[in-house]
């Protein structure tokens, strides 16, 4: 499954094309490092950071929270390396919440945009001070 989607990425027009994982991506989290020649068609986030070539510095990473046997990167607390998320334009979660948006604060994290999804109901897209916060879920809470 990775590789086919790896080789939709390798098809896809854009420029730049930017992966994290989420709760349903064990499979990912159990790769580690690996999964990077995995999907090679993109950059591949975890905690870490990438400039496009648009010059916009995305930072990204798969933290989620639940109590549903799909627990991947699910952690009390989000682990966050301050080097790599400082000064970022663009932040990607795979769920926004309050704790990760608390770590990503104290680190002096006020990025322009912040995407998100995992919370199918709250999908939308809001202004916030000076970030636009987009939770870009495509399903419901029945995954519909």
């Amino acid at each position: 499954v990775l590789q086919d989607f790896n080789a939709w990425l390798g098809e896809q027009s854009c420029r730049d094309k930017v992966v994290i994982g989420g709760n349903h991506d064990a499979a990912l989290e159990q790769l580690g490092p690996a999964a990077h020649e995995v999907l090679s068609q993109a950059f591949l986030l975890q905690d870490t950071s990438q400039r496009l070539q648009s010059g916009l510095l995305v930072y990204g990473h798969a933290y989620s929270e639940g109590t549903s046997h799909n627990c991947a990167w699910q952690t009390p607390i989000p682990q966050v390396s301050q080097k790599h998320c400082r000064g970022c334009d663009i932040v990607m979660t795979h769920a926004y919440s309050f704790k990760m948006h608390a770590v990503l604060q104290e680190a002096g994290v006020v990025p322009r945009i912040w995407v998100s999804g995992h919370y199918h109901a709250s999908h939308g897209v809001e202004l916030r001070g000076s970030t636009l916060f987009v939770n870009a879920s495509i399903h419901d809470k029945k995954y519909r």
